[in-house]
């Protein structure tokens, strides 16, 4: 299983302060929406240079939208890339066209729900009559016949999906906490040892480890512990 941290920030001094603390640790980095939508792909290209970057973006619009988007996208140095499940098989399908004309190797994964949202608003909210684990079961399963590389799913619906569409459909997993440590906006959230005992691939680990007084100290611990 892999760490990779999310780089949730926005501001230049941030950027460089987490630059600087890792230049010697290689590691995983999320680039989300808040510093690609204001640093773009120069951000990419520097990040890119020590370590391997997962773009997420989450794209979520019309099939040929979203093709040509990824067309653009696998033009950068990035190790992965995701889209929202939600946006249906045929937009599934297009974005699986866009890897293969672009020749990359990137892993092209697609999210099914939000580690932030709860059964309840899933049920109320989005309309869905299933539980969180078979409608998440259900997504992935679009992605995996689509012939994406894997999703992004909470902790808890890893094992099954596994056990549905095999060992090599990778799952990355979100919402991940230390012992003691502030759940804030998420609602289904694992240890990492939790996420290593059912089959996760990766961990997504965010402020656990950007926050903490030693960054770099802190995703060693993790590291250790997982392995």
């Amino acid at each position: 299983m892999k760490i990779i941290v999310a780089f949730d920030f926005s501001e230049q001094d941030q950027i460089d302060r987490f630059i600087d603390d890792f230049k010697e640790t290689p590691c995983w980095v999320k680039l989300g929406m808040e510093a690609y939508y204001r640093f773009g792909p120069e951000l990419i290209e520097k990040i890119a240079k020590e370590h391997n970057v997962f773009l997420d973006l989450k794209l979520h619009d019309i099939p040929q939208t979203v093709h040509n988007a990824l067309l653009n996208l696998f033009k950068l140095p990035i190790s992965m890339v995701n889209v929202h499940a939600l946006g249906g098989s045929e937009m599934l399908r297009q974005a699986r066209e866009a890897k293969k004309k672009s020749n990359s190797q990137a892993e092209l994964i697609a999210v099914t729900h939000l580690t932030s949202f709860s059964e309840v608003q899933v049920k109320k909210e989005l309309g869905i009559h299933k539980s969180l684990n078979e409608s998440a079961l259900g997504l992935a399963g679009l992605a995996a016949h689509a012939g994406l590389d894997g999703i992004v799913s909470s902790v808890y619906e890893s094992k099954i999906i596994k056990e549905a569409y095999g060992r090599d459909f990778k799952t990355i997993c979100p919402g991940i906490r230390l012992a003691g440590n502030d759940h804030h906006d998420q609602k289904r959230v694992a240890t990492p040892l939790e996420a290593k005992n059912e089959g996760c691939d990766y961990i997504v680990v965010g402020r656990a480890i950007t926050e903490s007084p030693s960054p770099v100290d802190t995703y060693q611990t993790i590291l250790k512990e997982i392995q």
